[in-house]
């Protein structure tokens, strides 16, 4: 029996032995969440808001925004990891219960050579006594004030989050939401010392900030999320004297909340995080090749794919060995270790998600990094970042190529040209702008606005008030467009249930006048989301369309004729990001170029352009023999290539004369016509090369 106890002692020991190797073997995984736990223990709390790791004691504070208290936790580097020791109430205290709700915590540093708390507070001054608007406020830890409180020194226009000590040069760091910037201030007096420009996209969503100091550099992490994204996914590290990004990301995507406050210790490879309600401790090991950083996927208008990353690699800049291209997981190109873009000239057919990946080779080492896309209709082109403040709705100048977008968070109205290049910002003086189209007749736009019943004239190029006249029907007019066939107004009004569009006249004389609604039949199950545009080409309206009755999710873009009823073609807004998913109307205005859809959506500052159908490269249609004439000789040649199968035409949009959606015998005959016997005339683009207006047919160019 002893032997027999020994024998099944000792196998359990080496069992042990081998999960414990096994484990030990197994690579740490960037991003991978370690621990978790509530914040604040057993007290009440609102927001973890930032937090700072105590030098003195090995533990990090978390700061709660408004309920007064920071709490401290003990780390271990086993379960449990986190472990919750203290609360303090910081000098400020607690938000009042009534509005404003101030003061609030917006974030927490430590300053090891004092061995003291500091808390930035962003105040209320109408409080007694009266706290200055935002200050920092220092402390021990145990909540004893030391100091007077400092107030900060800030321009206009500029809000911040996150407090971070350099313990370099004993300023702290605070992040400029507004403005996309780091801060450095002095603690004693509140001045800035220097302003960091922090790389990526100009809307970056994200509050966290860390300092971090190695190897001599001084270096800053900060969350950061794109536009798709809505939120941080992943920590950056930038040199702090030059703003240069650094190849140290960490992946945020696995932790369960959207991050908030981080930072690093000064030794080991994990960081810390808040989310509204825990905090997180996530593994940062770099891997030995840090793969290619920031990929994206994109559509070009011709249906081509194209892909862009930052390169980590170990050599000359950033170079790898070679870069695998994937598609899908299978190697499909080997380029040079040195590039940063390539493009799919032959990519999987329209309607396709495709996954592609950048893998950085070196040796016999693989670093890979991925992206996703949709290809064909829905699929993303580009975005650009909007300049006011919140983008409405979008009206088109076709004759000039302009886009026309009101800003509801202001009073102006911002003009693009098709590439999203601003050309020029109008100024109104109306505040609440909502809808707006551009009259071709009259060359007028025409604006909404919230809480009127008003269409009201704006000048397109000095941007002064005009005339009001009263809307023929409906409270809410969300989105506007203007029919040049018929000289009509159309306006989604959201005040009605279920919204419908509301028809009015534009003619001189008799603008407001009503003259009929339409709303999707219940039986297509459609319902209406705030946008609408008018395609001249076909004569029907295009609408983002709600998913669900309670939810006001977008989940599509549908066409319908001016009857309400669907033409059938409809494709998915998910290559628009997160915040379609997450935000009732994401998207409001919408406005059609050819084969390309523009969209406003309010809660990403962002104006999107997405693909309806592989365009192809501007032609002149007619011009059957691509010799930039339009005569005789493409009448044979277009009939050639039906009757006697002669050379295909370079460009099939050009050979279909009519815009039917086919090539046929009445393509040469129309042509015939036309240069003869005075017939109807060529659809565009024509007399001048352009995009093809009616993109659903199968020809590109």
């Amino acid at each position: 029996m002893l032997i027999s106890n020994s024998t099944r002692a000792l196998e359990l020991l080496l069992a042990i032995a081998v999960v414990l190797c096994a484990a030990a073997a197994l690579p740490a995984q960037n991003g991978a969440v370690d621990w978790s736990t509530d914040l604040c223990g057993v007290a009440g709390q609102s927001t973890g808001i930032d937090l700072a790791f105590d030098t003195s004691t090995n533990t990090v504070w978390v700061l709660d925004e408004r309920s007064g208290q920071v709490c401290q936790y003990t780390l271990a580097a086993f379960p449990p990891d986190i472990a919750f020791a203290q609360t303090v109430i910081h000098p400020a205290g607690a938000a009042g219960n009534t509005p404003p709700f101030l003061p609030v915590g917006r974030g927490l540093a430590y300053d090891p050579f004092a061995q003291h708390l500091l808390v930035l507070v962003f105040g209320d001054t109408t409080s007694s006594p009266p706290i200055p608007t935002p200050q920092i406020r220092r402390m021990d830890t145990t909540g004893v004030e030391q100091g007077i409180p400092v107030n900060l020194v800030l321009p206009p226009g500029v809000s911040v989050y996150g407090l971070a000590f350099d313990t370099v040069t004993g300023n702290v760091w605070t992040r400029d939401v507004v403005n996309h910037r780091a801060l450095q201030i002095n603690p004693l007096n509140g001045q800035i010392v220097s302003t960091l420009d922090l790389p990526g996209e100009a809307v970056m969503y994200g509050k966290g900030i860390a300092f971090v100091s190695a190897g001599g550099q001084r270096t800053l992490e900060y969350t950061r999320g794109g536009v798709l994204d809505y939120g941080p996914v992943e920590m950056i590290r930038v040199d702090a004297s030059s703003g240069a990004e650094l190849c140290a990301d960490v992946d945020l995507s696995q932790v369960p909340e959207e991050v908030i406050g981080i930072l690093r210790p000064p030794t080991g490879t994990v960081i810390y995080a808040t989310g509204e309600t825990q905090i997180h401790k996530i593994d940062a090991t770099l891997p030995a090749v840090i793969p290619p950083a920031d990929m994206s996927c994109l559509n070009n208008t011709d249906g081509t794919i194209r892909l862009d990353w930052r390169n980590c690699g170990p050599g000359l800049g950033g170079a790898y060995d070679s870069i695998r291209i994937t598609r899908n997981g299978n190697v499909y190109q080997i380029i040079s270790g040195s590039m940063t873009a390539y493009t799919d000239l032959n990519p999987l057919p329209p309607g396709s998600v495709v996954q592609y990946g950048a893998v950085g080779v070196v040796g016999a080492t693989l670093a890979n990094t991925t992206c996703s896309l949709q290809t064909g209709a829905g699929g993303l082109i580009d975005y650009a970042i909007f300049d006011g403040v919140r983008p409405y709705d979008i009206a088109l100048d076709p004759n000039a190529g302009e886009l026309y977008v009101t800003d509801n968070g202001g009073t102006r109205i911002y003009v693009y040209n098709t590439s999203l290049s601003l050309v020029r910002i109008l100024d109104t003086g109306l505040p609440g702008l909502q809808g707006i189209a551009y009259n071709t007749m009259t060359n007028q736009v025409v604006v909404t606005r919230f809480n009127s019943v008003n269409l009201t004239r704006i000048d397109p190029f000095t941007g002064t008030v005009g005339s009001s006249t009263p809307l023929g029907s409906g409270t809410n007019a969300v989105a506007l467009t203007y029919d040049a066939i018929s000289d009509d107004y159309l306006y989604v009004d959201a005040a009605s249930s279920p919204t419908q569009v509301v028809r009015i006249n534009a003619e001189i004389g008799s603008v407001g006048q009503l003259l009929g609604t339409y709303s999707p039949p219940i039986v297509t199950g459609l319902q209406l989301g705030p946008g609408i545009s008018h395609l001249e080409a076909s004569d029907t309206f295009i609408h983002p369309i709600i998913n669900s009755t309670t939810s006001s999710l977008i989940s599509s873009i549908s066409e319908v004729f001016p009857n309400g009823f669907p033409s059938g073609l409809n494709f998915p807004t998910n290559a628009l990001g997160a915040a379609t998913d997450t935000v009732p109307n994401a998207i409001r205005g919408i406005e059609d170029i050819a084969n390309i859809i523009y969209v406003a959506s309010p809660p990403t500052r962002a104006i999107f352009r997405m693909l309806i159908a592989p365009g192809g490269n501007d032609f002149l249609r007619a011009d059957v023999n691509q010799d930039t004439v339009v005569n005789l000789a493409d009448v044979l040649a277009v009939a050639d290539y039906i009757f006697l199968s002669g050379p295909t035409p370079p460009c099939l949009d050009a050979a279909d004369v009519n815009d039917s959606g086919n090539i046929d015998i009445s393509d040469p005959l129309y042509l015939l016509f036309y240069l003869f016997s005075s017939g109807a005339p060529i659809p565009a683009p024509f007399p001048s090369p352009g995009p093809d207006p009616t993109f659903q047919d199968p020809f590109t160019c």
